[in-house]
């Protein structure tokens, strides 16, 4: 029989028929090898013992394809043995002409899929490979021989207008940045096109010369109520494997697909580390995905939970940029809890003409909404005097010195993790700023909108 033509074919081969069929080598170079084994069959010897036939079996690699011959010699004074079905020489050459061409697919659409990741769009035949549809076929064979692991990503709750997709787009695009530590494409695969139960946006990723991942991201949201604030997710799957599993037949695929699953390999190659970085990135596209959302909100409302709130703002780190005495006679024991004062209308009348409450945040977490005013004007306004306001000064910052295109993130578990690494003139340059945002505190103590409307002393 004849095989695809694949650089791969002839070393896997020569490798799993010496360790898994138990062949012994007899030859082997770049373009040939030759294997045999004994087989033991029922007939008695004259000795009592049981016969041996012998298998031998070549490869042989030329430039118009991979060709396969494969013989069984009898014992002594047995003749025409094989004609049967049910005789081992027909069993032998059935599983092994089987294992080898499926092998020998396999290992073309791991051809296919690293020639997209090495941004080389033609296969060994030279015909011009951009196919989605080729790519998902290469993907479905892949991912049926592979290990699978999964990551829960954060994503918003409903009614977070732009910020989902906002998110989607900064992780996937991180995913192929100069910035992400592996190298990673993205495949032409439609995202709503299902492959196996997945669907999504699809990446391949080479781990080591041998062992390649096939990442899903999906699209599709999901709740989780386990404890009990209805946190949203979406899954990345990781897909994984190594060269030496794909010399299998489709048959012994479908034995074993159940065993394809779980977190059992993610350590071993060393994808434990990947999804961690992509963990990381997502946590400050979180913050970023927020603030863009906010600030896009006239054009797609959005409000959030305080969960998704909290959550975000812990990839931020609040830095104290200003404290400004404000004095006043105390009018604590003349006025009511939810009584307004004049000087805390005015006070909160200066802050509204940069920034806004975030909808769902108890109205304490402000966000700078101006558009395009990098610099704002000295002003006076009842004897308070601010400096000339620099956004960029500000994001300066709030990121610790580290530029526009990183903020500090907040949490000590997680490290900084930097991926705005070139600029895409067809995005928005907003979404390659920091996001800003802004806590008041009076005497010490977090205030929302109404503690600021009911200032009544001095602080």
């Amino acid at each position: 029989w004849d095989l695809i033509k694949d650089n791969e074919v002839l070393p896997l081969i020569t490798k799993r028929r010496h360790q898994i069929g138990g062949f012994f080598i007899l030859h082997s170079d770049n373009d040939r090898a030759v294997f045999a084994k004994f087989v033991k069959n029922n007939s008695l010897s004259s000795s009592g013992n049981l016969n041996s036939d012998i298998v031998i079996y070549q490869v042989l690699s030329r430039t118009d394809g991979i060709f396969v011959d494969i013989h069984m010699e009898s014992c002594r004074s047995t003749f025409y043995p094989f004609l049967s079905k049910s005789s081992s020489f027909s069993s032998i050459y059935e599983k092994v002409k089987k294992r080898d061409k499926d092998c020998a697919k396999n290992l073309r659409s791991r051809t296919h899929l690293l020639a997209a990741l090495d941004k080389v769009n033609e296969n060994a035949g030279g015909q011009f490979y951009n196919d989605g549809d080729c790519q998902a076929h290469d993907v479905l064979r892949l991912i049926r021989l592979s290990s699978r692991s999964q990551r829960k990503l954060r994503f918003f709750c409903e009614g977070s207008g732009s910020a989902n997709e906002t998110l989607y787009h900064l992780t996937t695009d991180h995913m192929t940045s100069t910035s992400f530590e592996h190298r990673a494409a993205k495949l032409l695969i439609d995202p709503y096109h299902l492959i196996g139960n997945h669907s999504g946006t699809w990446f391949i990723m080479r781990i080591d010369w041998y062992v390649l991942s096939i990442i899903q991201f999906s699209l599709r949201n999901y709740r989780v109520d386990d404890e009990g604030d209805g946190s949203t997710f979406r899954n990345m799957n990781f897909f994984t494997v190594g060269i030496t599993a794909l010399y299998q037949s489709d048959d012994d695929v479908k034995k074993n697909i159940e065993e394809n699953s779980g977190n059992k390999n993610e350590h071993y190659f060393g994808v434990s580390d990947i999804a961690d970085e992509v963990e990381r990135a997502h946590g400050k596209n979180l913050s970023r995905a927020l603030y863009l959302a906010l600030r896009n909100s006239e054009n797609s409302p959005a409000t959030f939970t305080r969960d998704d709130i909290s959550h975000a703002l812990q990839f931020c780190s609040f830095e104290e940029v200003l404290q400004l005495p404000v004095s006043l006679d105390d009018l604590s024991m003349q006025l009511g809890s939810q009584v307004e004062t004049m000087t805390g209308r005015k006070l909160l009348e200066v802050i509204q003409s940069l920034l806004r409450t975030i909808p769902g945040s108890s109205d304490d977490i402000f966000y700078f909404y101006v558009q395009d005013m990098p610099h704002i004007n000295e002003f006076d306004q009842d004897g308070v005097t601010s400096t000339p306001f620099d956004l960029h000064e500000v994001q300066d910052e709030f990121s610790g010195g580290h530029g526009e295109n990183e903020f500090v993130n907040g949490n000590p578990a997680i490290d900084i993790v930097s991926y705005v690494d070139e600029i895409d003139p067809k995005r928005d340059k907003q979404e390659y700023e920091p996001p800003i945002f802004f806590r008041f505190t009076l005497d010490g103590k977090t205030a929302s909108v109404q503690d600021i409307l009911g200032l009544k002393r001095s602080v």
